[in-house]
């Protein structure tokens, strides 16, 4: 699925979700990053330094067979982003606004492919009366 849209138009603007598990897989193509927002987080992917920012932390994560494979969960208190097949982690602290569940993706000067864009909402592993 390439992916360059106006501005405005997000694929995944009509999913909503408090605990989230992300993944994607994607060749950059010619876009100069690709971005995602999940409940307030920033996960941008900078193409030309094949590096990772995850709320202004910036990891290196290097395509991996031409392509870039992330994996992001956040739930309440946390969010941790893997990518380049596991060879980046990312974890931190998070606690996004409590009605924020939204989620965007983005690819920025010019088309990226996405072989994978999935979004799979978790339930807790707490069990309250």
């Amino acid at each position: 699925m390439p992916l360059s849209r106006p501005a405005g138009a997000n694929p995944l603007a009509g999913v909503r979700a408090e605990l989230v598990e992300l993944r994607a897989t994607f060749d950059p193509g010619d876009a100069t990053e690709v971005a995602f927002t999940v409940r307030g987080a920033t996960i941008v992917y900078d193409v030309k330094k094949q590096e990772l920012t995850v709320n202004q932390h910036r990891a290196p994560a290097p395509l991996r067979g031409g392509r870039q494979r992330l994996t992001i969960y956040c739930d309440r208190t946390g969010l941790e982003v893997f990518a380049s097949d596991g060879l980046t982690y990312v974890p931190m602290p998070f606690q996004p606004k409590g009605g924020d569940t939204t989620l965007t993706v983005e690819a920025k000067g010019g088309l990226a492919k996405f072989d994978t864009l999935e979004v799979h909402e978790l339930k807790s592993a707490w069990h309250l009366p």
